[in-house]
């Protein structure tokens, strides 16, 4: 079983001894984007209802433990709550949030298999006006145990002497490529769903918690850096191709070049967004506006 990065990093210790622009969000050519600055009064939680005779907009997140929220970051109120407070009171139109962000180590490859057998996704997502899609953390190979570059004997698995040079080498790109038939996958079932129906639809891109946590060597923030770079650039090719906007979360909290420690966008865990992260995210998609539907 994959431990999480906490309980690994305590077990090995005792075992060694030891956000911009619209255009700027949606694309990764544009890496001119610094971290968000404070978190401007339209996207804060504590706002009050307008209220409204229009039928609401229904907003569903769906994806991996990044926009969970909760206990990750001392029950703070995630993303796309915050997202759904801010199109409320700036449209004066309602909106209901359905949060099925996963808290399993959920994959890309997981979902493209469990998506079209679930009817609780399937049903959300054929009624969403607006969808927010986070994928592929669990993913990169030093988090799978199932990835082709060092499977279940990597960092992470306990394997304090794996190198990490490997994990940028031939096997990248089998991981990258596997990525992005699951994406396509994905992508492809939502799109159908929503087809004729005007949908705002956001994948948020994967930032790097590696650059700065104390688990690891500094080799690790190289590696990182460009598992992270090329599975990006993939997801957004692939968003792109199905009229999905690309969020660029990557270069709002990691800097241009995608090395910078994310610091206190990074919850206690240095895994999962603080609640500074939450309302990061939630400030890039309110800048992506509604697009087609407003």
């Amino acid at each position: 079983m994959h431990l999480p990065r906490g309980t690994w990093f305590a077990a090995a210790l005792l075992v060694a001894g030891c956000g911009t622009s619209a255009d700027s969000v949606s694309s990764l050519d544009s890496p001119s984007v610094s971290v968000p600055k404070s978190a401007p009064a339209s996207t804060s939680t504590a706002v009050a209802r307008p209220e409204s005779n229009e039928q609401p907009w229904r907003l569903v997140a769906i994806g991996d433990s990044i926009p969970f929220g909760s206990g990750d970051c001392g029950g703070c109120v995630p993303f796309p709550q915050r997202f759904g407070d801010w199109i409320e009171t700036t449209s004066g139109r309602p909106v209901e949030v359905t949060n099925l962000a996963q808290h399993d180590n959920l994959t890309a490859a997981r979902l493209a298999d469990e998506l079209p057998r679930s009817e609780q996704l399937l049903e959300a997502l054929r009624q969403a006006d607006i969808i927010t899609i986070t994928l592929g953390h669990n993913d990169t190979p030093w988090n799978a145990t199932d990835d082709s570059c060092d499977q279940d004997h990597g960092f992470f698995d306990g394997n304090a002497s794996a190198p990490w040079d490997v994990l940028t080498g031939p096997c990248l790109d089998t991981e990258v490529e596997r990525y992005r038939e699951n994406l396509e996958a994905i992508f492809a079932e939502i799109t159908d769903l929503r087809s004729g129906h005007p949908t705002a639809i956001r994948f948020t891109t994967q930032y790097a918690d590696i650059p700065g946590d104390p688990c690891c060597p500094p080799e690790a923030t190289a590696a990182s850096t460009v598992v992270k770079d090329r599975f990006n650039t993939v997801a957004c090719e692939v968003a792109a191709l199905h009229g999905i906007m690309c969020i660029d979360v990557y270069h709002a909290f990691n800097g241009p070049d995608g090395s910078a420690d994310a610091g206190p966008l990074l919850a206690g865990d240095h895994t999962h967004p603080s609640a500074d992260g939450q309302q990061a995210i939630a400030d890039l998609l309110a800048e992506a506006g509604l697009s087609p539907l407003a």
